[in-house]
């Protein structure tokens, strides 16, 4: 039997990343330009919906109208979340799970007076990080086959180097899910295809399709 997947804070941004990946000028681009590509559409569907579940309406004015405008506006803007505009909209107090650990973690130095303004920059500086780590762990993911001893020698040395990242970022992941979702909620598949519009589209098939 088929586990069914739930959805986390982390996986909004994972896919906001990976969408941005495949689409680099996506400031400039429209709804209007990727509704004929499946596979983006799909996508942004998918980050539309999770947003729609980890940002809910009710919780702002400004935050509902911001992502009215996201999702309806000609240009595609996924800033908002990417830039941390969200946690000014949130009350400190529901990050003091974080703001705990990062007294616990450093002792001694600074003020113990941690803002909103303080969380917001370390949300940008993990975001950024992230992306680093992602176009790392991908370097080699643009080779379809290999022939020459030269090709495989760059392959393995920087997949030796990679391979150190692995399960090194878990704090970093964990952070931006408080960030993101302080109160820890998970939605399922099922959920999100029934409260949330999530596309019940095969995204793998999706993909294969349109190779």
């Amino acid at each position: 039997m088929q586990k069914t997947k739930s959805y986390n804070g982390i996986d909004l941004l994972e896919k906001i990343l990976e969408f941005i990946e495949m689409v680099p000028d996506y400031k400039q681009t429209t709804l209007n330009s990727i509704n004929e590509n499946k596979p983006r559409l799909i996508r942004l569907k998918r980050i539309e919906s999770l947003v729609s579940a980890f940002f809910p309406e009710n919780q702002s004015e400004s935050l509902k109208s911001k992502l009215k405008e996201m999702f309806s506006s000609k240009k595609i803007d996924l800033d908002f979340i990417l830039s941390g505009d969200f946690i000014e909209k949130r009350d400190v107090q529901e990050y003091l799970e974080l703001i705990n650990q990062v007294k616990y973690e450093i002792q001694n130095f600074g003020s113990d007076e941690i803002d909103i303004a303080d969380l917001k920059n370390v949300f940008i500086a993990f975001v950024e990080y992230k992306k680093c780590i992602r176009k790392i762990l991908g370097f080699n993911s643009g080779w379809l086959s290999v022939s020459r001893k030269t090709s495989m020698f760059t392959i393995r040395v920087t997949d030796s180097i990679s391979s150190n990242l692995a399960g090194k970022y878990d704090k970093i992941d964990e952070a931006l899910e408080i960030l993101i979702n302080p109160k820890r909620k998970s939605f399922t598949e099922i959920e999100l295809i029934s409260k949330f519009n999530f596309p019940k589209e095969n995204l793998e098939e999706i993909d294969s399709d349109n190779w």
